[in-house]
């Protein structure tokens, strides 16, 4: 619970697991699932517990007659994107689909965010290497150097 909070995994960990939930839920819907039911099943892909029970609340709402995009927007989970998405889909008539898209819009954000951060921790690691390497040279030129003053 405590992941989402991080300055830029917690972006990337909430994409990630919104990104399992739409594709889920897109899948179910695509194949003929009812919502209440896709919903349930959707949610219990998402792996954070604070998420999941956000998504959980959605339920409900959707259960007592509200539209799932209101109640997805009411979370404050989704970006506006996504929830005008979602919103075209249900009045389309295409939520599965739209979901879908949404999924696919989320990965690619994520495998964006992996790859900038994999970019950016690639220099890190070769300063922290050359920084180990040289206090084991310098500790081994000190004990040298220590010899050489012991023999005079």
């Amino acid at each position: 619970a405590r992941a989402l909070g991080l300055p830029v995994a917690g972006k990337l960990i909430l994409k990630y697991n919104l990104t399992l939930f739409t594709r889920s839920l897109g899948t179910l819907l695509g194949n003929g699932v009812p919502l209440i039911a896709a919903l349930q099943i959707a949610t219990q892909t998402v792996g954070n517990l604070k998420l999941r029970q956000s998504l959980e609340g959605v339920i409900p709402k959707v259960k007592g007659g509200g539209k799932m995009v209101d109640a997805l927007q009411a979370s404050g989970i989704f970006e506006p994107l996504a929830v005008n998405l979602i919103k075209v889909g249900e009045e389309t008539g295409r939520m599965g689909t739209m979901l879908l898209e949404v999924a696919r819009i989320f990965n690619g954000d994520v495998e964006t965010g992996i790859k900038r951060g994999l970019t950016l921790l690639e220099p890190v690691l070769i300063l922290v290497l050359g920084m180990l390497i040289a206090s084991i040279i310098v500790s081994i030129m000190l004990g040298i150097l220590s010899v050489n003053d012991l023999a005079v």
